[in-house]
């Protein structure tokens, strides 16, 4: 009988050992997710906030253009390659002169931006190939971003004559214009 009453006690005991585990579990789960939890998310998010910061100011480099290896420059010969062979080597130019002696020109500019900043062009490069009467090659001339500055543009602004309507002008002129869904419905 004492056995019994001793594994009743047993039992109980171990009851109440495993609900006051649990218990303790539970609030121990709690007491994780409150105070633990939340300010590893915080600190989640601000790492995530300060890395997007910090690729955002990344350099980024684009180049734009023609890429004009020197091998294939070098196969070009004053006075023996034809604008046909040049076509086959070089291919298509960036641009051809529009006035007077027949010149192709291959261009190459790369620029860099450093975050929200504007680029700013750090190489260029510029082959000009110039034919003769005959359709070959007479001079080939390089350029480089130096060379730009030889170049004087023009800082006068063309105004096209045209109609000068005001804002307010606009706004009043376009009352009266948009005709309402009876209307439509009638045409």
């Amino acid at each position: 009988m004492k056995n019994i009453k001793n594994n009743l006690k047993l039992k109980e005991l171990a009851e109440a050992l495993r609900k006051n585990l649990k218990r303790r579990k539970m609030n121990n789960k709690k007491t994780i997710s409150e105070k633990n939890l939340v300010p590893k998310f915080k600190k989640f998010i601000l790492i995530i906030i300060l890395s997007t910061g910090l690729i955002s100011c990344g350099k980024k480099v684009e180049r734009v253009g023609y890429f004009l290896s020197n091998d294939k420059l070098s196969t070009i010969k004053v006075n023996e390659t034809s604008e046909d062979n040049l076509l086959t080597v070089l291919g298509e130019p960036t641009t051809k002169s529009s006035f007077g002696p027949k010149i192709y020109y291959y261009m190459e500019r790369q620029y860099e931006q450093i975050g929200f900043f504007t680029p700013r062009l750090t190489q260029q490069k510029i082959v000009a190939i110039e034919f003769n009467q005959g359709n070959y090659v007479k001079k080939i001339t390089t350029y480089n971003k130096d060379d730009a500055n030889l170049l004087k543009y023009d800082s006068n602004q063309v105004m096209i004559q045209g109609n000068k309507i005001g804002v307010l002008e606009q706004f009043v002129g376009n009352i009266g214009k948009f005709n309402s869904k009876a209307e439509m419905a009638k045409k």
